[in-house]
């Protein structure tokens, strides 16, 4: 769960206006005075707003190498990518096996058996994405 709760900013008006900002947010300096600000407005982050910003960081990385969505198909993390050349320059980068570009727009990279839970598709794009 990835969202703002009622108990850490009440006012409806203010959590919109966080909610744009973060929308906003076009760098990961942005990104890291954003969380700042929170922390020093309204204390330390429940894991709901944590993860918002984990989300946040992950979508910044999943553009630096042009992939658009990432979804979860059986064992595999899907990643639909606009641009093959940084797509091939990701999977290169993570050793040519991990990540299985199939078509034009799709690449999947399997995660181990047994480990199917959100949090560890969540750590494995993380860590493959990371530039």
């Amino acid at each position: 769960k990835a969202f703002i709760p009622d108990d850490y900013v009440p006012d409806i008006r203010l959590k919109i206006d966080l909610y744009r900002r973060l929308r906003r947010a076009a760098s990961f300096d942005e990104l890291a005075e954003f969380r700042g600000e929170l922390i020093d407005r309204f204390g330390a982050l429940p894991p709901e707003v944590a993860r918002m910003l984990a989300l946040a960081e992950l979508q910044m990385n999943a553009a630096v190498w042009g992939v658009e969505a990432i979804c979860v198909e059986d064992e595999y993390l899907c990643f639909t990518y606009s641009d093959r050349r940084r797509i091939e320059q990701l999977a290169q980068k993570l050793g040519g096996r991990l990540l299985r570009i199939v078509d034009s727009r799709k690449a999947y990279l399997k995660v181990k058996q047994g480990e199917q839970n959100p949090d560890v598709y969540f750590k494995a794009a993380k860590s493959m994405l990371r530039p």
